[in-house]
């Protein structure tokens, strides 16, 4: 029998901007981070000083460190971050994109080593690590703010910043802004974005895109995603969803229109190095978002051969979506976790919260959780109690009403609601954490 146990603070010592995925700007896709039997996760504390930290747990995601050597961290706010897959988190911080870095963070020996050269011109959204020991990152221009750039950091060094969006652009009318950009690598360095923007065609619309990026640095396979508003929810409620990976296809959940409701769906592509998509509609019936609102947050994980999708429709109950059948792509669900009777940890009242931010990770779920006031949020990590790593029971069974005893209260928060005012005026409240608009200004703050 499978399932999860009770959700944890991530960090119990500052709550603070987590790294799991908003319009693109954390897409921490493989964290938290396994090595030599241990979990490890990057965590921005807003201070004075801000400052960016690593927290690991020793039990497989029940309780967390302090900091790991904090005197090296380096004072910044804004940043996403990958895993080598070896022993290195690679993290690249930007205040503003005329200072963007990337540092490394050395799980052997639990260090932080100096930030490298600094790239002036691309403020990032996603950072790919690559088997040679390269990255990729991805975010907007800074010198117009209408394009989806890219570089490549290797041996010390920034390669020319270039358009990641060329194609994208060919088949737009008049690009009016970029909304976000999310990115996944498979085992050959091929790297997989999606990312969308406000298209002026008569009117405002959104158009999604997929754009491969070579082995060797070049755009490769290239796609639009068709019919935004009459089969994908239009809008960016429609979109925010994190891409993952099967051995021969990518997999994009998306937000479908079924009447006047909206659904979970997922588009498929195969094969990896020219991917032809197929849409999946209805893979969680029954369970549907009304009007144009779409969902927060879809995040697709494979983990121990077993594809899983995990979402809320509600910003109340967290679904889990799985399946292990890669040919017509079925899937098993469930209510896995209810932000009202799942969990009462005192200190923290989460009746009529939201949940938001899910992501599906290969050792369990992380996801935000927000005080109706938006005055307090924490983040936590729901670690499986694995049988072959399929969930084949809720989390509102296992956890049974109860928290663990060391789950300490989270902390305060201040909005910083003006910088939203603009940028993110048609969103639904529990989208919090950043600006989708860079340079990102309207970040959640801790004390």
């Amino acid at each position: 029998m499978g399932g999860f146990v009770a959700p944890a603070p991530v960090d119990p010592i500052n709550l603070s901007i987590q790294p799991g995925p908003t319009y693109g700007f954390n897409t921490m896709i493989a964290g938290p981070y396994p090595y030599g039997g241990n979990l490890y996760t990057v965590l921005a504390t807003y201070a004075a000083t801000p400052v960016i930290n690593v927290f690991k747990s020793t039990d497989g995601g029940l309780t967390w460190s302090t900091a790991l050597n904090p005197g090296g961290a380096p004072a910044q706010l804004s940043f996403e971050s990958s895993f080598d897959g070896i022993h290195t988190l690679n993290i690249v911080i930007s205040g503003d994109g005329t200072n963007t870095q990337i540092a490394s963070f050395n799980l052997a020996t639990e260090t932080w080593g100096a930030p490298g050269a600094t790239l002036n011109g691309l403020f990032p959204y996603v950072i790919l690590s690559r088997s040679d020991g390269s990255c990729v990152v991805a975010g907007t221009d800074t010198a117009t703010g209408l394009h989806i750039d890219y570089a490549i950091f290797s041996a010390g060094t920034w390669g020319a910043q270039s358009h990641l969006d060329t194609n994208a652009y060919a088949a737009m009318v008049a690009p009016a802004g970029v909304n976000s950009c999310f990115g996944i690598v498979d085992s050959t360095n091929r790297c997989h974005f999606v990312f969308d923007f406000t298209d002026n065609n008569g009117g405002f619309v959104e158009d999604i895109f997929y754009q491969a990026v070579s082995p060797a640095g070049a755009l490769a396979a290239f796609f639009q995603f068709p019919n935004v508003g009459t089969v994908i929810t239009g809008e960016l409620s429609g979109f925010r969803s994190v891409p993952g990976l099967t051995s021969n296809a990518v997999v994009f959940p998306i937000a479908t229109i079924n009447g006047p409701n909206n659904e979970l769906s997922v588009y498929i592509g195969t094969p990896l190095a020219a991917p032809v998509w197929t849409l999946h509609q209805t893979i969680d019936p029954g369970h549907t978002t009304p009007g144009n609102v779409g969902y927060d947050q879809a995040s697709a994980r494979l983990s121990g051969g077993v594809l899983r999708i995990i979402y809320s429709p509600d910003f109340i109950n967290i679904r889990v979506c799985q399946t292990t059948d890669f040919v017509t792509f079925v899937f098993t669900n469930s209510t896995v976790f209810n932000i009202n009777t799942s969990l009462t940890p005192p200190g923290f009242v989460f009746a009529g919260q939201s949940v938001f931010n899910e992501l599906s990770v290969a050792q369990g779920t992380e996801f935000t959780a927000l005080a109706p006031d938006q005055s307090t949020l924490q983040r936590f990590f729901m670690p499986f109690i694995s049988a072959g790593g399929v969930v084949s029971s809720p989390f509102s069974r296992v956890l049974s009403g109860s928290r663990r005893k060391d789950c300490p209260p989270s902390v305060k928060t201040n909005l910083d609601w003006g910088a939203f005012s603009q940028a993110v005026e048609d969103l639904r409240p529990p989208d919090v954490e950043e600006v989708r608009v860079p340079p990102c200004g309207g970040m959640l703050r801790t004390n």
